[in-house]
């Protein structure tokens, strides 16, 4: 009878396999298909471009990728594995981090004043400077990172939109150590007549620091600044007193430079003016 069906154009149960088969093939060319184009397109989102404002670094496993270009990818077209292979981190191609430095600052200084019994040391921070005298001073610093790679090698935190504490922690510590050692070498009276020396001299101490660590860290100190100076708040009167007469001091003598400069030129000028006339006299008579 199936050969009779056969025979008569009826199809059989072959027919009905050969249409599962064709299902699956159809099935299978589509899900190949679909498999190529995923992968097709896994990878090409492993093509980035860094902008001119940008730079950006290759991790590869967590691990800091040897690249052709540098380590440090400037603006351009670049490919790298799709995630969790690898992992691209941007940050700006410029970007200043203001650290403020108030370990040796006190709220009495602040205030205007302090308690009437003086100074506690526990509470209150402070220097000591070379004449025995105690100051509380307030700086300001500016650093950024010049070497992404090697500051991504120093430090656990590498993220440049978030704050890293060690790169902090670090340039506190190089600038605390050079502010005491450069107070403790000077008299009070410098700290508040000589501001502009004083930041000068620990700034370049700061900078020679930092480039004589041997941990290369990526930082540049682009700049310290001495915000303000304050005595102890419970002698603050008498050292303002002091620091006044040490002023208008300072100010007489350069008012006084600068007469006795004034009328030294007058006098010069005078003095060649009466000699060319009496040269001119001289030779009328003649």
């Amino acid at each position: 009878q199936d050969a009779l069906s056969q025979k008569n154009g009826q199809p059989g149960e072959d027919g009905g396999l050969d249409a599962a088969r064709e299902a699956l093939l159809v099935s299978f060319r589509l899900l190949r298909f679909i498999l190529i184009f995923l992968c097709l397109a896994y990878l090409a989102s492993g093509i980035f471009s860094v902008q001119e404002h940008e730079r950006a670094i290759v991790l590869r496993f967590g691990a800091l990728l040897e690249k052709p270009e540098g380590q440090v990818l400037g603006p351009g077209l670049y490919f790298a594995w799709p995630y969790p292979v690898d992992e691209i981190v941007r940050f700006p191609a410029q970007r200043e981090v203001r650290l403020d430095l108030n370990e040796n600052w006190s709220s009495a200084a602040t205030g205007g004043g302090a308690s009437e019994t003086g100074l506690n040391p526990e509470l209150e921070s402070h220097l000591l400077t070379g004449d025995l005298n105690i100051l509380h001073t307030l700086w300001t610093a500016r650093y950024s990172v010049s070497d992404f790679a090697a500051f991504f090698r120093s430090f656990v935190d590498a993220d440049p939109g978030a704050k890293s504490h060690d790169a902090e922690r670090l340039i506190s510590n190089i600038l605390y150590n050079v502010v005491l050692k450069v107070s403790a070498d000077i008299p009070v009276e410098q700290a508040f007549i000589g501001r502009q020396a004083l930041q000068a001299r620990v700034q370049s101490l700061a900078r020679a620091e930092l480039a004589g660590l041997k941990l290369a860290t990526g930082l540049k100190l682009d700049g310290v600044e001495l915000v303000d100076t304050a005595p102890p708040g419970a002698v603050a009167p008498a050292f303002n007193t002091v620091i006044d007469a040490s002023n208008e001091k300072y100010t007489r003598i350069k008012n006084a430079q600068a007469y006795a400069t004034t009328i030294v030129t007058e006098a010069g000028g005078q003095a060649g003016r009466l000699l060319a006339q009496a040269g001119a006299a001289e030779h009328v008579v003649r």
